[in-house]
């Protein structure tokens, strides 16, 4: 599981309470790897695992190598005028 799918991760409410269901901070739904909510499953307390679910259409296609992209760049001088 890469950094990134362990921080994503980290976003779905930790329980069914009200409070964690409407925190606007918290995701309901998540697009990750199968194997990376296949490992959070394995390691997850009981009942507090992803619900997985397949679109009838297809999923979607994560196509590798891929790059994040942020507002900084790696020397942390804003990028470039577009």
């Amino acid at each position: 599981m890469s950094d990134t799918d362990a921080q994503v991760l980290e976003t779905p409410p930790r329980d069914t309470s009200g409070a964690e269901q409407g925190n606007p901070q918290r995701n309901q739904a998540v697009v990750v790897t199968e194997q990376a909510s296949f490992t959070y499953n394995a390691s997850a307390d009981p009942g507090s695992g992803l619900d997985l679910f397949y679109p009838k259409d297809g999923s979607p296609r994560l196509d590798y190598p891929y790059t994040l992209v942020t507002r900084r760049s790696p020397g942390g001088r804003p990028p470039p005028p577009t």
